[in-house]
């Protein structure tokens, strides 16, 4: 009789006892969620207003485009029309980098290709500070690009691969698009040349018959 008068208590505590045991699980899964969504790392101290040039590789050749007179050229040749959008849209994607995690006493870089980067971008601020980006292999699985700054390579974070792609393929890409309303008007002043000449051969052709 004792014993079927304990096993409800018995139970009654095993209860208890699971349900404080999911209890603390989710509360320790809801903080590191919390945890994980507020700990954005902000991977460059700069900002995009403040740069004054950057350098990086574009079809396998390095070109580096300087801002002078508030207008951006391409160091090597000035007669080249840059875009002045793309390039601070580049640098606004770069500046801007946040990283999901942040990988310190890193030993081997080789391990996320970053011993032979993809791509490496230097900024230089207005007050002549360089900032240096290396970029190496992708993880395909988080949609993210492994980097590390400057002379830190110990220090690796990953970051968007949104950001890689804002690089252009090629120097084109970086080149001034034709405005529309120069073309427009050309096209205009074609038609119209196109209209006096159409013009001109009627009236000869009547002059001709009279």
């Amino acid at each position: 009789m004792k014993k079927k008068k304990l096993l409800p208590l018995v139970l009654c505590i095993l209860l208890l006892v699971a349900l404080l045991l999911v209890y603390f699980i989710l509360r320790d899964y809801n903080r590191e969620t919390e945890e994980n969504t507020d700990s954005v790392i902000q991977v460059l101290d700069v900002a995009a207003s403040d740069i004054t040039s950057i350098h990086f590789s574009v079809e396998d050749r390095e070109e580096t485009f300087a801002l002078k007179d508030d207008i951006w050229k391409l160091e090597k040749d000035e007669s080249f029309e840059v875009d002045g959008d793309k390039l601070n849209n580049l640098i606004l994607a770069i500046t801007g980098m946040t990283a999901d995690r942040k990988l310190e006493a890193v030993t081997d870089i080789g391990e996320y290709g970053l011993d032979q980067p993809v791509q490496t971008a230097v900024l230089t601020d207005q007050n002549g500070n360089t900032h240096t980006i290396y970029w190496g292999k992708s993880n395909t699985s988080t949609n993210s690009d492994y980097i590390y700054l400057d002379d830190q390579p110990d220090i690796v974070y990953t970051v968007s691969y949104s950001v890689l792609e804002s690089f252009g393929k090629t120097l084109e890409d970086y080149k001034k698009p034709e405005d529309s309303s120069e073309n427009d008007t050309e096209r205009k002043d074609q038609e119209l040349s196109e209209s006096d000449i159409e013009e001109k051969t009627s009236e000869g052709e009547k002059t001709g018959k009279e």
